[in-house]
């Protein structure tokens, strides 16, 4: 793995748009998410030990959102990295207003070097197109850069996620799809007037949506606009690559023959069972990004991601399906890997025995935490106790929060994030 700091390649500048190039089917060259194609960023990581990054949204921090999403994947590719992270929401559904008004507040508090604004998703409250509202969202965005440049930070400029219109009859009856797009292009035009990165989020999740992929249990949306999983792993990445993060793209062979066994990272034991079966041992392997919750939803949500893959290699394998396992003390059901895909590479990142462990869950519970200990400081921002006499509670207060947030930060720093893995694999042919 490379410098945990930076990268040593070529950079972009941060004024680079990040889009989507097109569609394509299953796994190519490139970097594929889902099936959309994202051409690889060869860039060096834009962030350094001693930035503070804020992220400041209008779209609801839960389930966990881009910010917290694209944290942890840094948390596990740059484990050296320092930077801190601030993820706020002034209220559930914030218009323009509310972020308007606490962005002040938060630039004090907090001292950000980076701010990252999403912006626009609920400015238009659900309602149809006004030409006055879409003015008045660009008046105040072009206020908020100039808090956030005159406090000395790097501001990071981000489309609103695509809505799902046909999930509530109201969204679909004012054509919101159409509206929200209004607000995507003026956020990329404000971009382009002040030579700002623009991550277009609206973009990648509107490219899923028409491609078919966000359907069924893999929904983009929650209700209509609050991003689910999918949509905010989408934008995590959409991120990444604007910052230059590198992925991690970690690939196993085992010959099933000869048992010869091989990793770019960690290391790999391969040996036989008395019935035949494949044991395979894998050891110091990054942990699967992003934030991932335990459910099944999620299996397909992430294949192929384009900032990490983490792919098993099975040559001479005997025809036909394969059945692999996490074998545990209690019972687990196999699950069965189609010949293709065993051509191709098993895409262990994206399959229950691996995504399922207790490092990933303790990422995740680290992550949120942090976001919450954070969130109760921006309340307390929001509303202080007033007056004299709520002088010391107030100080009483604001000093438990800081130390809860330096010990979840030093809790952060203790979590294992690298992934030790045993699994089994046989013919399908041979039964359970």
């Amino acid at each position: 793995m490379t410098s945990p700091t930076r990268i040593n390649q070529p950079g972009i500048p941060l004024g680079r748009s990040i889009k989507l190039r097109g569609l394509v089917t299953g796994i190519v060259t490139c970097f594929v998410f889902g099936g959309v194609s994202l051409q690889p960023a060869q860039a060096q990581l834009q962030l350094t030990d001693s930035d503070r990054v804020m992220f400041v949204s209008t779209a609801p921090l839960w389930p966990a959102g881009f910010g917290m999403r694209a944290e942890s994947f840094l948390a596990v590719r740059y484990p050296q990295l320092k930077a801190k992270f601030w993820h706020l929401a002034p209220a559930m559904k914030p218009t323009m207003a509310d972020a308007q008004a606490h962005l002040g507040q938060h630039l004090k508090a907090f001292h950000p070097t980076v701010v990252v604004l999403n912006l626009g998703l609920y400015h238009a409250q659900e309602q149809g197109l006004r030409k006055s509202r879409l003015g008045v969202f660009q008046a105040e965005l072009q206020k908020m850069i100039d808090k956030c440049q005159k406090a000395g930070a790097r501001v990071i400029l981000v489309t609103p996620n695509f809505p799902e219109t046909a999930v509530k009859q109201h969204l679909a009856k004012v054509k919101y799809d159409d509206v929200v797009s209004r607000y995507a292009e003026t956020v990329r035009k404000v971009a382009s007037s002040r030579d700002l990165p623009v991550v277009d989020w609206f973009a990648a999740t509107k490219a899923v949506a028409e491609a078919g992929l966000g359907r069924d249990k893999n929904k983009l949306t929650i209700d209509g606009l609050v991003p689910a999983p999918l949509a905010s792993g989408i934008g995590a990445e959409q991120f990444l690559q604007a910052i230059g993060a590198e992925p991690f793209n970690v690939h196993v062979h085992v010959d099933w023959k000869s048992l010869r066994a091989q990793g770019n990272i960690g290391s790999v034991d391969a040996t036989k069972t008395d019935d035949g079966k494949l044991m395979l041992t894998m050891r110091g392997l990054p942990l699967p990004w992003c934030v991932r919750e335990s459910d099944r939803r999620l299996k397909p949500a992430y294949a192929n991601s384009a900032m990490g893959r983490l792919v098993l290699h099975v040559e001479n394998a005997p025809d036909g399906a394969m059945m692999i396992v996490r074998p545990q003390k209690k019972k687990v059901r196999p699950l069965t890997i189609a010949p293709a895909e065993v051509a191709r590479g098993i895409d262990l990142a994206a399959i229950h025995p691996v995504y399922r462990t207790i490092p990933v869950s303790s990422m995740v519970g680290w992550i949120m935490r942090k976001a919450k200990v954070q969130n109760r400081f921006e309340q307390y921002l929001q509303k202080p106790l007033e007056g004299d006499a709520f002088a010391e509670t107030n100080r009483l207060y604001l000093q438990a929060i800081c130390a809860e947030e330096e010990a979840t930060e030093k809790l952060g720093e203790d979590l294992d994030r690298s992934l030790d893995i045993r699994l089994m694999l046989w013919p399908a042919s041979a039964g359970q």
